[in-house]
């Protein structure tokens, strides 16, 4: 998945940080999981792309590559609670408190022509059917002061998705 979004990383000169254990498996459908972890990424480069043109617009004078932004995306997968959590974390523009309940409304988009606004809402439902997980947003108020994360690191990043999904034991796969 990562490799599908390397050019677009490197032409934004995005920091990817990753802390990805080795060793869960995926008794489900490796495609499906793609399919949310590359709306999840695509979107986080999409809020940085709006980020930096944010900057050149407000200040034609500064430099993107000279300004104190430093575009980044955290991707991490842990193991917690008989749940693999998958974060992806991006320090773009951040969604706005007023559109948050929508975001996983099918044909929700705030992209205009970019984007069709299926991506979040069949990414929430392909993690709830296929792997009875779940997709959400994490607030700002509630990454930034989580006990498992460095706080300096938490308020860097300004939109958290979690990915839950639980774990089972290769006796008891099932197909989705």
């Amino acid at each position: 998945t990562l490799l599908v979004h390397h050019h677009r990383m490197l032409k934004n000169n995005i920091d990817l940080k990753t802390n990805l254990l080795s060793g869960p498996r995926l008794y489900n459908s490796p495609s499906l999981l793609t399919h949310i972890l590359t709306n999840l990424i695509s979107n986080a480069i999409d809020a940085i792309e709006d980020s930096k043109k944010n900057i050149s617009h407000n200040s034609s004078n500064i430099n993107i590559k000279n300004s104190k932004y430093y575009p980044s995306i955290y991707i991490s997968l842990v193991l917690q609670n008989k749940n693999a959590i998958i974060t992806v974390k991006d320090n773009g523009q951040g969604i706005p408190k007023e559109i948050v309940e929508n975001i996983f409304n099918p044909f929700f988009t705030t992209k205009g022509g970019r984007g069709c606004g299926y991506g979040l809402s069949a990414s929430k439902h392909i993690a709830e059917k296929y792997f009875k997980g779940t997709l959400r947003l994490i607030p700002r108020n509630h990454h930034a002061h989580s006990r498992n994360s460095n706080h300096n690191l938490a308020n860097k990043y300004k939109t958290v998705f979690e990915l839950s999904l639980p774990l089972i034991s290769a006796n008891n796969q099932h197909s989705g």
